[in-house]
């Protein structure tokens, strides 16, 4: 991980010490204004400057899966509860969270999509108004929508994409089946690929 185009952004996480052993929990601990306080730093760090950020697992007390769903739900509880949610939901349509499982530095990174970080505006005018998808976005969505439903046999065609697949492209597909289809086959052709189950 290139620690020049990426920021490591810790916040005020910290887990904090388990005073019961009460296995019963009534809601998620990590959709509270308490736990989205302490994941406040980083999204403030992505609102205020479109750069990658690398949040670390070791310290924290949290593994990279957990660190995961509080960036997630701390995100989510701003949007839903604060005076002004426009800024984190076009944030949120603008991020994706990829949780690395990395022995020495594991973590979650957040990154902006393709295409995003290019229309982050730092004076946020108009920020509604500036959202809108790129070519990229739409086909992983797509992609991940398939997987979550296609069965054994089946085939995902993209069809022509209209920029070239880039190298994270590839590597996101690859990551991606390696993660929810491991047995799948994957055939890429000039601006387009295939996916067979």
């Amino acid at each position: 991980m290139d620690n020049d185009t990426i920021d490591i952004v810790v916040g005020k996480l910290k887990k904090p010490e388990r005073k019961t052993n009460s296995p019963l929990r009534v809601k998620r601990s990590s959709y509270t204004e308490t736990s989205a306080e302490t994941v406040k730093p980083i999204l403030d760090k992505l609102l205020n400057d479109a750069k990658d950020v690398f949040v670390p697992a070791l310290g924290t007390g949290y593994t990279a899966r957990t660190l995961f769903v509080k960036i997630n739900d701390g995100l989510l509880w701003y949007m839903e509860n604060s005076d002004e949610p426009d800024e984190y939901i076009l944030l949120r349509s603008q991020i994706a969270l990829r949780t690395i499982y990395d022995d020495e530095n594991p973590g979650v990174l957040v990154y902006f999509k393709r295409g995003m970080r290019k229309i982050r505006r730092k004076n946020h005018e108009g920020k509604a108004l500036e959202f809108h998808t790129t070519d990229s976005s739409l086909w992983r969505h797509n992609v991940v929508r398939w997987l979550e439903s296609a069965t054994e046999g089946k085939m995902f065609e993209s069809g022509n994409i209209e920029e070239p697949l880039t190298d994270d492209d590839e590597r996101w597909l690859r990551d991606t089946l390696a993660t929810m289809a491991p047995d799948a086959e994957m055939l890429f052709k000039d601006n387009s690929f295939r996916i067979i189950r």
